[in-house]
């Protein structure tokens, strides 16, 4: 699950393992698992944000790595980021999701630091989908239980609960053949603290303090792709193997931006262009993470993800466990 830009760690690594609710589709084995449809556009199970499709897959892993400088004469940090997160539909509309992950902080001058990050839950439903259009719109709500994972890491004592909007929109009515591949896909949500930061009372002269909470943000995403399956398939005929309509070219753009006063963090922005290739039961994809401001980072980091159906697994969960909506 994926809350886009929620904090610097997580805008380069949660963005990749995280908060967010659930992505891209396709029951059992009728279609690639890591895909949603709309009529004959599949959206790409983007790895930086969500897609506007429940599904059944099993994330393991998501692995992260980034560079960060020196601050107060410690540094720099390397960080590798581990996560897991299932996704089951619930009904062929409705999907629940739950992340969590694991943290490595290798930081020259000062002893490394490793911990859990906090655990996340989300329930996503599909409100609209048109094969006409290459349209879909869903709206879910999900919650980061705050003080699960290790402050040490720097997870938050305090959680979020954020309503998020997805959307996918396909380009397939454009007159001119080659960009009719091209979709967009996006979320948009408010990250609502369950504790707000706030300034406590400080003796004249000395540095301002503050208690654990966090401020509420704005949180939002976008993806540009080009499957070329919808090339060979639907504008040229160009009878390639097999191999290479299963991939995807991409870019994905996070931002968030505090939504209350005193915060801590500033606006941030994460651009992540990659490439995916995904099949009938897998998918495996590669991002860099290149800070988009001065706030998000200086280094550019990589986002690697593997992902299969749970259908492969066991066949009953690769469907959902109630058939009507």
């Amino acid at each position: 699950m994926n809350v886009v830009g929620w904090s610097t760690r997580e805008s380069r690594a949660r963005t990749a393992c995280s908060l967010a609710l659930a992505a891209a589709a396709a029951a059992g084995l009728a279609a690639p698992p890591a895909l949603a449809d709309a009529g004959i556009r599949d959206f790409a199970d983007t790895m930086l944000i969500d897609d506007p499709d429940p599904n059944d897959v099993l994330i393991l892993p998501t692995l992260v790595w980034q560079r960060s400088g020196v601050q107060d004469g410690v540094g720099p940090t390397n960080e590798f980021d581990a996560g897991i997160e299932i996704d089951k539909r619930i009904t062929t509309r409705l999907g629940l999701q739950v992340s969590t992950g694991g943290v490595w902080q290798s930081v020259f001058g000062s002893k490394s630091r490793t911990g859990m990050q906090n655990a996340s839950a989300g329930l996503q439903y599909m409100a609209w989908k048109s094969a006409k259009t290459e349209s879909e719109l869903s709206f879910g709500v999900q919650q980061e239980f705050g003080g699960t994972g290790s402050q040490q890491i720097g997870e938050s004592a305090t959680g979020s609960t954020t309503p998020l909007v997805y959307f996918g929109q396909g380009w397939g009515a454009l007159p001119i053949g080659v960009l009719r591949p091209f979709a967009v896909t996006g979320e948009f949500g408010y990250a609502i603290s369950n504790k707000g930061l706030k300034q406590l009372p400080a003796a004249p002269g000395n540095d301002p303090t503050y208690n654990n909470g966090i401020e509420s943000r704005w949180v939002a995403g976008m993806t540009l792709q080009y499957p070329l399956n919808y090339l060979d398939g639907e504008v040229l005929s160009l009878n390639w193997p097999q191999w290479v309509d299963n991939f995807v070219p991409l870019v994905e753009v996070s931002y968030s931006s505090p939504a209350t006063r005193p915060a801590n963090d500033p606006v941030q922005w994460t651009i992540a262009p990659g490439l995916i290739w995904s099949d009938q039961f897998y998918q495996f994809g590669v991002e860099a993470l290149i800070p988009g401001n001065r706030a998000s980072g200086r280094n550019v980091g990589v986002l690697a993800q593997f992902r299969m159906s749970l259908g492969v697994l066991v066949p009953r969960l690769g469907k959902p466990v109630f058939s009507g909506d």
